[in-house]
């Protein structure tokens, strides 16, 4: 009996320490009733003790001296259970909602503010030396305690519905997959019947909330559908399903910034009605995560597309309209573990607002098109581990405004074109794990060039050109070795 009202307690050493002194000296049955509500979902939170929500009070106490802070830290709460949460995802909605945007920067010192006060822990997956240089997060994640989640929670349910910032719909019936049991199953419904009872008494029958998260699994996929969030800047998607058919009712959500869907499942997600995000004048930001997408539309106001394990061969060779068209005022697109990427198509070269590209750890990539000479507006272009490929077009000299390229681990890239010299702004050059790799003899004239981050071996073939090149320091990181990626590949 003991042991299980230790293991409800999920770790936290307060939570053991507060539980176990309420029953201290209790008659067996207090004990046994205990473990029987938190075994079917009561929280800890609800339990008959408030010496532990007077505690975990405190946190938030102190975080009202920074409202900035306490927003974010709310704001955990909208991704789900035991999952990690991408640090890249955080940087999107925060830039909308809060304005932190600086390329994440300001973003990143909030997150290293929560995780001092250890309210979070962040974990690097796989830890490449551009990454944090050119605010690069996509291996970097947070993990946050299951019941300062709650906390979280708790915190939001105190508000009135009409006043609340975040909407949080767990739609899930599945407890073996989700780990709902029916107290929260209940609860859920109650919710949801509450909404829709307050929807209907408001005249637009609007949900209020500016940030909206739905989880959703096979066994229940449109509770929500009657709701219209029109209010909603942000929209999570948490899925479990093989299939998923964005909403009707997402058309009326005109306000709307950032979107983000991300699938649970090992098997990828299939997103259909893609079409609808097409009438949304107001989207900036979209990610994917292990999503697989047949098409696109066209969407004017995106600026930034962050495809994350996704399929998109069929997406970006579909005929009927141009890339371009689809996204004519692109600004940053990043490509990340798509294993079916084996050719970057040619129409994305005519997308000339990007200012920065990333297609990592795209292993079958073996080519780029010749056309990239286009992206005249690009300024960071990154490529690491993207093992198969082999080479780098001659137009790349014609990326005049280019001030960041990253080779890293491109074990097959076997030299660097003549034209590469032309790079007459390139500041900072990454290529880790290049040995194989032959510089060009016009190296030389990469005066502006300041720093070349490379293994040893990389870097004795620099040295001829150091003499020439007095501003150029040669860096020779010491490698940090792990096996944390593989949580997310394999998870």
């Amino acid at each position: 009996m003991h042991m299980q009202v230790v293991k409800s307690c999920k770790g936290l050493p307060l939570a053991i320490k507060v539980i176990g002194r309420s029953l201290s000296h209790q008659p067996f049955e207090l004990w046994q009733k205990m473990v029987e509500e938190l075994s079917h979902g009561h929280s800890i939170l609800d339990s008959n003790s408030t010496e532990l929500l007077t505690y975990l009070q405190k946190i938030l106490d102190v975080l009202e001296d920074n409202t900035m802070i306490k927003e974010c830290f709310m704001d955990l709460s909208l991704f789900p259970e035991d999952q990690r949460i991408s640090i890249t995802a955080l940087i999107d909605m925060w830039a909308e909602l809060y304005g932190l945007d600086n390329d994440g920067i300001e973003a990143m010192a909030i997150i290293n503010k929560l995780e001092s006060m250890n309210l979070v822990n962040v974990l690097i997956a796989r830890q490449n030396t551009s990454d944090t240089d050119n605010c690069f997060y996509n291996n970097h994640f947070m993990v946050i305690h299951d019941l300062l989640r709650e906390l979280a929670i708790h915190q939001s349910n105190q508000e009135p519905i009409e006043e609340r910032k975040r909407l949080i719909i767990e739609t899930n019936e599945n407890k073996s997959e989700w780990g709902l049991c029916e107290k929260q199953q209940g609860m859920m419904t109650r919710i949801l019947s509450f909404c829709f009872r307050y929807c209907a008494k408001q005249k637009y029958q609007q949900i209020p909330a500016h940030t909206l998260s739905i989880s959703i699994d096979e066994t229940c996929n449109s509770y929500w559908s009657h709701m219209q969030p029109n209010q909603a800047k942000v929209l999570i998607f948490n899925l479990r399903t093989n299939q998923y058919s964005l909403p009707e009712s997402m058309e009326k959500m005109s306000k709307l910034k950032v979107l983000i869907v991300t699938n649970y499942n090992f098997h990828l997600t299939e997103l259909t009605n893609f079409e609808l995000l097409g009438t949304l004048s107001n989207l900036r930001r979209i990610r994917l995560e292990r999503i697989s997408v047949h098409s696109f539309v066209t969407l004017k106001t995106l600026k930034k597309l962050s495809l994350y394990m996704c399929n998109l061969n069929h997406a970006f060779q579909n005929g009927i309209f141009l890339i371009s068209d689809a996204f004519p005022n692109l600004v940053d697109l990043s490509i990340d573990y798509c294993k079916d990427m084996v050719l970057l198509p040619s129409g994305v070269c005519d997308i000339t607002t990007l200012k920065k590209l990333s297609v990592t750890n795209c292993h079958k990539l073996f080519a780029l098109p010749q056309e990239i000479g286009k992206w005249v507006n690009l300024e960071l272009l990154r490529l690491s581990s993207c093992t198969d490929l082999e080479g780098l077009p001659d137009s790349i000299g014609m990326l005049s405004n280019l001030r960041h390229l990253d080779i890293s681990n491109c074990i097959s890239l076997l030299n660097l074109p003549e034209d590469f010299g032309n790079l007459c702004n390139l500041r900072n050059l990454y290529m880790t794990s290049c040995a194989r790799c032959e510089l060009p003899s016009s190296a030389v004239n990469l005066v502006n060039l300041k720093v070349v981050i490379c293994d040893e071996e990389t870097a004795a073939s620099w040295e001829g050109f150091e003499s020439m090149l007095p501003n150029l320091q040669i860096e020779v990181p010491q490698v940090d070795v792990n096996l944390n990626w593989l949580y997310s590949v394999c998870s």
